[in-house]
């Protein structure tokens, strides 16, 4: 883990918790850099406006992301809607680059953005 973590400029500390008998490590990712963050979820936002994204979608989400890293970089907590619509896009991010799911998800994250606005 020394190499990978060093190779992506991350600092690690080990944190082990004993139970018992049994020492067992968790493990925790560590969060990436604020800015390669920012920039991997605006790709996103960019793919889902190429497949149908509503202009106005595109620019809540573009500021949440943007307040998000901020926070992350002040090393303060974002606010919860921020951090909603950042997991949101990170979920859409994980389900790959296909379309079809683009075209499906772009059309979904409008109603999503406004039941977080209610």
């Amino acid at each position: 883990m020394g190499p990978l973590a060093a190779t992506n400029n991350v600092t690690q500390q080990a944190i082990y918790l004993t139970r018992g008998n049994v020492l067992d490590w968790d493990i925790m990712a560590l969060p990436q850099d604020p800015d390669k963050d920012k920039q991997a979820l605006l790709e996103v936002l960019g793919s889902l406006a190429g497949n149908g994204l509503l202009p106005a979608a595109e620019q809540k989400c573009t500021l949440a992301v943007n307040a998000w890293a901020a926070a992350r970089r002040r090393n303060v907590a974002p606010t919860e809607r921020d951090q909603q619509i950042v997991t949101r896009l990170q979920s859409i991010q994980a389900l790959g680059t296909a379309p079809d799911v683009l075209s499906s998800e772009a059309a979904k994250l409008p109603g999503f953005l406004a039941a977080l606005d209610r």
